[in-house]
């Protein structure tokens, strides 16, 4: 009845509706056909013919079709197809370990598995009750508002709640903190302005996500830094001097960057437009990326 592959037969994506079909295009429908059988055993189906065991595995692919939105608006931190929203399917019998296996392997494998996997990593028990309690709440049919809310809450605390031991980090982590930031703050030049410019003045939560692989890498980037400031913390890095100014400004030059722009950016943003702000942002993290590590260490993360 099932293509060897696992993949979903395009006559269950035509019947199931049109979640199946989104979730096919997003690729999180992988191994999912594979598991109906067992779901069938767990729920007690007793299926009596053929007819009445393509109906459940259509229910059952409707359900699951459901799920991995949910899945994936969550571990990506995007919002879920309006329709989607508009009736769950019943999700009560579904048992609460594979919910928490199915949430657990797609946050470790999807898009923004660098994120989940340093997340995992550094706070493995606080990531599992947080993948268990999310697993409890759409099986209990919450909608996406609340079900965010519980992974958004688990990373937006650590996001905030680790930046002294992400500062206190050994440097090779801040330094690789900061060339992901530079990247990433370079494409928000090109696609988010106003969120360029607040993250040129330190801004940094799930609300800057643009989707891009560079956002989960700089929330990883991040989590292994204070993981690692935890393990073995360092001193706070002083602030800049006269000489790491100097040497950031030459950077700067060397880049190409004008000499009165390498000035306001040193001296001078604090009434920047927002367009000027991102583009002083975008120089100052670039210039950083190709600093000496111990001026990096100085600004890659401050309290």
């Amino acid at each position: 009845m099932w293509p060897a592959d696992g993949r979903v037969p395009s006559q269950i994506v035509a019947k199931a509706g049109p979640g199946c079909g989104i979730v096919a295009s997003l690729g999180v429908c992988y191994g999912w056909i594979s598991e109906i059988a067992e779901l069938h055993q767990r729920c007690d189906v007793d299926a009596k013919s053929l007819g009445d065991q393509r109906m459940q595995s259509r229910r059952w692919s409707r359900w699951r079709s459901y799920l991995g939105l949910v899945i994936t608006a969550l571990s990506m931190f995007v919002t879920m197809p309006a329709h989607s929203q508009a009736s769950p399917p019943d999700f009560s019998k579904i048992s609460p370990e594979w919910a928490a296996q199915e949430l657990d392997r797609s946050f470790q494998t999807g898009e923004a598995r660098a994120a989940w996997k340093a997340l995992k990593l550094a706070f493995p028990d606080d990531y599992d009750l947080m993948i268990r309690n999310l697993a409890q709440a759409i099986i209990e049919g919450r909608d996406l508002s609340y079900t965010s809310s519980i992974s958004g809450r688990f990373i937006e605390e650590r996001l905030t709640g680790e930046i002294e031991f992400a500062a206190r980090a050994p440097v090779s982590f801040l330094v690789r903190y900061q060339r992901v930031r530079a990247i990433f703050i370079e494409e928000l030049a090109g696609t988010n302005v106003p969120a360029c410019a607040a993250m040129a003045q330190g801004a940094f939560s799930t609300a800057l996500s643009d989707g891009s692989g560079t956002f989960y890498d700089l929330i990883g980037a991040f989590m292994d830094a204070a993981a690692a400031g935890r393990r073995d913390p360092q001193p706070i890095p002083p602030s800049l001097d006269t000489a790491d100014v100097a040497a950031l400004k030459l950077v700067m030059l060397n880049q190409g960057v004008p000499e009165v722009d390498a000035n306001r950016v040193l001296f001078s943003t604090a009434s920047a437009p927002p367009e000027d702000l991102c583009r002083y942002g975008v120089i100052l993290n670039n210039a950083l990326a190709a600093a000496p590590e111990d001026v990096v260490a100085k600004l890659a993360i401050r309290k």
